[in-house]
């Protein structure tokens, strides 16, 4: 349904949710922008925290403190972090929290006559940040996602997922009077200390109960992490080292490998990179292979409850991935 390799995992859950709402209604409405205009994702105070940061003595501030974090699956968060606030630029270090691979891993990645015509990818994300430099900090983060993060990912995401199924996502939240308004407002105001959506949420209070308004973020997570480490492990392998000669030549097999080895191992996570490598492999297959030679994609699956760790299935279709299951050639 998306047509290119998409590599956010939360439009499996979010097809499933449409699919299920279009069983009532034919028009929802969808809080895609939200974050991006009242501030709700943490990397905004980490950015934040990040100015004071280099602030510090330089004896303090050059010291490679990541080194100190174990790179293990527990301490990813903190080992990105440590590794991403040290990047003395601004728009540079805005746009390394949005990453999924960093400039080096892609050196590693991409077979060498790729890399000859790859741009750097943090491009447009420094740019959006850079447009408007008397802006604070949480507002040039939030115009650098509501420019490329949410348009090229989000409300594609919701879009086409919606629609496959004959649903149609509105989004009050990017009613143009209300952006206009808000970005008029100090970042100061969105996001306070650690409390982000902070206008927002005192806007709700009395409308919402503080235990909803207040609650710790919680994205709609897909657990990649533990499928490639299980069920999903034997799939994604035949997938990524298929011997096929029409197999994707524009990855090195060595960085996939030594990836998906140390993250099936437990070592490291990578689990949102091998999604959308995955992705990707499962797209070229389907719409870049000699149409005499091209696989149909993976069907007849089904997705078994995050939560429930067993084989009870709570939807069942034929576009959804069924666990565990082998690739096709």
């Amino acid at each position: 349904h998306y047509d290119e390799p998409f590599a956010d995992a939360a439009s499996l859950p979010t097809f499933v949710v449409s699919e299920f709402a279009r069983q009532q209604v034919t028009v929802v409405l969808s809080g895609e922008g939200g974050d991006e205009v009242f501030g709700g994702y943490r990397r905004y105070y980490a950015q934040l925290a990040s100015s004071y940061f280099h602030l510090l003595p330089a004896f303090l501030r050059n010291r490679r403190w990541s080194k100190i974090v174990p790179q293990t699956p527990r301490f990813r968060r903190l080992h990105k972090a440590l590794e991403t606030i040290s990047i003395p630029d601004d728009a540079t270090r805005y746009a390394t929290w949005l990453a999924l691979f960093t400039e080096d891993a892609k050196a590693e990645l991409f077979d060498r006559t790729v890399r000859t015509g790859l741009h750097n990818g943090y491009e447009p994300y420094c740019a959006f940040y850079n447009r408007f430099p008397n802006w604070d900090t949480v507002n040039r983060s939030l115009y650098t996602d509501l420019k490329g993060w949410l348009t090229d990912t989000y409300l594609e995401k919701i879009d086409k997922a919606a629609m496959a199924v004959g649903l149609e996502g509105r989004v009050p939240f990017l009613d143009h009077r209300l952006i206009e308004f808000v970005f008029r407002l100090p970042g100061k105001w969105k996001v306070k200390g650690a409390t982000t959506k902070y206008l927002l949420k005192k806007a709700l209070e009395g409308v919402l109960p503080k235990n909803t308004l207040y609650k710790p973020k919680h994205g709609f997570a897909v657990p990649v992490d533990e499928w490639f480490r299980g069920r999903l492990k034997t799939f994604l392998s035949d997938v990524l080292f298929d011997s096929d000669p029409h197999r994707t030549r524009y990855f090195r097999p060595a960085y996939v490998a030594k990836i998906f080895q140390q993250h099936t191992r437990g070592e490291r996570n990578f689990g949102s990179q091998l999604w959308a490598l995955l992705n990707f492999e499962l797209w070229h297959r389907q719409f870049m292979r000699p149409t005499s030679e091209s696989s149909p994609p993976a069907t007849g699956f089904r997705v078994a409850s995050a939560t429930s760790g067993n084989d009870s299935a709570f939807v069942q279709r034929k576009q959804i991935v069924e666990l565990p299951v082998r690739a096709q050639s």
